[in-house]
């Protein structure tokens, strides 16, 4: 009976001991239905004395001054009431955090609490959030305003954390550990990181893309792997020497590679020359591969062959030699991202050009649309990024069905296949100085791969002169440059760099003013000579790879005028050294004649400080072209003044109704 009565006495008090935890909140019983409310620092105190299963609701901003630590096991709605000066408040197992608001202070997932939710979170002022070790976490819809920049996240060793829809809009500070896992998904970077740590063996798998803005790279430290977990994932801008993969997406790409030929590709990803094994390190005859890398302090390929341990950067071009036809596999982990390709040039003058050329390829896993490449850089790009000389991308097939180069204009509809290799010439970076130098970020975006990137349907257009001469059966071509930005022809061929041994003979074109290609004019002559270096005498055949429909080329060696077909070959022999000026190539529309083409050859242009004077053919038509391709004056007189010009460099077209010559001219 005693014992009975003992027991009533202690159910008692039990019951008044939860009354009075009870009585410490401004009402609610701690259900879901009615929550504890919180009004004060002192009911704030005591939600760590509270089992997980609790709810609590803030009901007004409350400052708890800075001192003490607090801890949580429940479930608090704060009702975006501010939280002020909060030293610590820790989350633990299984616990909840809603529509938080906390200014200076430290929110903290407790470790190994595992199923830990924070909702609608908005740290600001002098914040930081960190999860500690094997902690599991969900955010949704955080948002970090940090102003001061040695706070902001941490991810201890072991986490899990999931950020979904949350913005990071301060010059805030990430720091991933090692042996994390972090994804983020619709994660906006609002200001820039002011640093990102992601250490070896930590994972940040990205499901949308993210965008770094004003992040200075150089305060990145990235030893983990940062994996595209979706189509749309990628993350811009970014360091070349990240590892970068496409989980789940990884698309082999089979890269055909046509025997006893040099072939212009890139490895797509960030790898070594291994894919080529075992025909790179084989002694078999027939079996053989040779791989050359560019060689941009001299602007030519370079002397020394790659091996199979050579490091190969995404968006990086080689030049790969084999002895029997190979279809290449490699792997694009690129799908939709962006590639950056860093390079320091040193620029050259070759014949009065300045050329600083970079070698690219095709990093992605599709075709990437030349049309999308040059119309960002031609409308969308700052004046720092317009680097592409002309406006022209040069790119070589890799089939099999061509050895010969393509020229791509904007609206061309020229495409560069998965792991196919390009060129552009680089711009402003030449200061008068022979071998001047400048560091040229390249950025190659997943979005030039899209089908709407893709601005004509056209086949890619072969409306360009392209003659080769071959040593032996090694082909090196030269062709003429369309002038839409008024650009002289290129030619991008050193082959004594290329072929290692300089035992080719290398073509190179002296123009006299701009080649151009059908559509500049509806009747005109296009005239260069081609000097044929050779370190010794030997025979060569000169090739005409590519004629335009509708125009006719005719080769003439001194007194021989030899009219060829596209496909036509003329032997001949060759002395040692330039052979300058020996050979002519000539195109002509087809109601062009040979004495027409001798008139425009006539004429000469003067130019005495801004005073123009035209000399020679019958009546001509002036028209002067920046360096843009913008026509900035014409006339039909021989003799006019451009005082209205500033001073550059400038190129002037003289017609005379049947014919077209070009001349470039200074303008101090």
């Amino acid at each position: 009976m005693k014992r009975l009565c003992l027991s009533s006495v202690l159910c008692f008090i039990l019951l008044m001991s939860v009354n009075v935890f009870g009585q410490q909140f401004a009402g609610g019983n701690g259900t879901q239905e009615n929550p504890y409310q919180i009004a004060t620092a002192e009911q704030f105190a005591t939600i760590g004395n509270y089992p997980a299963g609790t709810y609590f609701a803030q009901t007004n901003d409350i400052d708890l001054n800075s001192v003490g630590e607090y801890s949580l096991a429940g479930n608090l709605d704060m009702g975006f009431w501010n939280l002020l000066n909060v030293s610590r408040l820790t989350l633990q197992q299984g616990s909840t955090l809603t529509k938080a608001t906390i200014q200076n202070g430290s929110v903290i997932v407790g470790q190994d609490a595992s199923n830990v939710q924070i909702e609608n979170m908005s740290l600001y002022g002098d914040a930081s959030f960190v999860v500690e070790n094997n902690a599991t976490v969900e955010l949704r819809g955080v948002t970090v305003n940090n102003e001061n920049e040695n706070n902001g996240i941490t991810i201890n060793q072991g986490a899990n954390v999931t950020f979904l829809y949350c913005s990071i809009n301060s010059y805030s500070s990430l720091t991933i550990n090692e042996g994390t896992n972090v994804t983020f998904e619709y994660v906006n970077i609002g200001g820039g990181f002011s640093s990102f740590t992601l250490a070896q063996n930590a994972t940040l798998t990205l499901k949308t893309g993210i965008e770094l803005y004003n992040s200075d790279l150089n305060n990145f430290n990235i030893q983990g792997t940062i994996v595209l977990d979706n189509e749309d994932a990628y993350i811009y801008p970014f360091s070349p020497d990240w590892t970068i993969l496409r989980n789940n997406m990884s698309t082999p790409v089979s890269v055909p590679l046509t025997a006893n030929q040099w072939n212009f590709i890139g490895l797509c990803g960030n790898t070594n020359l291994e894919v080529f094994l075992p025909p790179l390190s084989s002694t078999n005859e027939g079996e053989r591969v040779w791989a050359l890398g560019y060689n941009y302090q001299e602007n030519t390929w370079d002397n020394n062959y790659l091996n199979y341990s050579s490091e190969v950067s995404a968006g990086d071009g080689i030049f790969v030699f084999p002895e029997q036809d190979i279809s290449l596999p490699i792997t694009s982990y690129y799908e939709q991202g962006n590639i950056a390709v860093s390079k320091t040039i040193n620029f050259h003058v070759i014949d009065g050009e300045v050329e600083g050329w970079m070698a690219m390829s095709n990093p992605f896993c599709r075709d990437l649309y030349v049309d999308a490449l040059i119309g960002y850089y031609l409308n969308n790009a700052t004046e720092e990024e317009r680097q592409i000389q002309g406006g022209v991308i040069y790119t070589r097939n890799i089939d099999g069905s061509s050895d010969g180069w393509s020229i791509y204009n904007y609206g061309d509809g020229g495409v560069i296949t998965p792991g196919q290799g390009f060129f552009v010439n680089m711009d402003l970076g030449y200061d008068g100085n022979e071998y001047s130098s400048r560091e040229f970020t390249f950025t190659l975006r997943g979005a030039w791969c899209n089908d709407g990137a893709k601005k004509s349907s056209k086949a890619p257009s072969r409306d360009f002169l392209t003659v080769s001469v071959s040593t032996d059966g090694y082909k090196v071509p030269v062709m003429f440059a369309q002038n839409d930005m008024a650009t002289e022809g290129y030619d991008i061929y050193d082959a004594n760099k290329m072929f290692g041994s300089g035992s080719v003979a290398e073509p190179y074109l002296v123009c006299n003013g701009i080649e151009l290609c059908k559509e500049e004019v509806s009747s005109a002559n296009y005239t260069a000579t081609m000097n044929i270096k050779s370190s010794e005498s030997r025979s060569v055949d000169i090739v005409a790879d590519n004629i335009p429909e509708g125009y006719s080329l005719t080769l003439i060696d001194g007194a021989v005028d030899m009219e060829m077909s596209e496909g036509d070959v003329y032997t001949t022999d060759i002395a040692e050294g330039e052979n300058a000026d020996r050979f002519k190539l000539l195109i002509t529309k087809n109601n062009v004649s040979i004495a027409d083409v001798a008139e425009a050859e006539s004429i000469r242009v003067v130019n005495n400080n801004r005073s123009i004077r035209v000399y020679g053919g019958k009546s001509v038509r002036t028209e002067v072209y920046n360096a843009l391709g913008q026509k900035v004056y014409e006339t039909s007189d021989r003799a006019f003044d451009l005082n209205n010009v500033a001073s550059g460099a400038y190129i002037l077209k003289v017609s005379d109704g049947k014919t077209v010559n070009s001349a470039k001219i200074v303008v101090e």
